[in-house]
């Protein structure tokens, strides 16, 4: 038995469906990923909206929006790499 509040889900030698699966995920704020362990990251789900709203963008706006965070990526890794430890 599974503990969400007041809700409770029994699990009697059963996996839950991919809907309460989803569910559970949602109630949790993770990703489905997260929640059956096929990533370790969490994502925010700030973060999930705003690539999800990228998503939706016309390819030429994607491919400009990915120049600026591919540059502001490889720039803050050369700080990092030269930073003293």
């Amino acid at each position: 038995m599974v503990a969400f509040g007041n809700a409770y889900i029994f699990c009697i030698g059963r996996k839950p469906s991919v809907e309460i699966a989803r569910k559970i995920a949602q109630a949790l704020g993770v990703s489905l990923d997260y929640l059956v362990g096929n990533t370790e990251f969490l994502l925010d789900t700030d973060v999930i909206k705003k690539i999800q709203e990228i998503q939706k963008l016309p390819q030429e706006d994607k491919n400009h929006l990915f120049y600026v965070v591919d540059n502001i990526l490889q720039n803050v890794s050369s700080i990092l790499a030269s930073a003293p430890v």
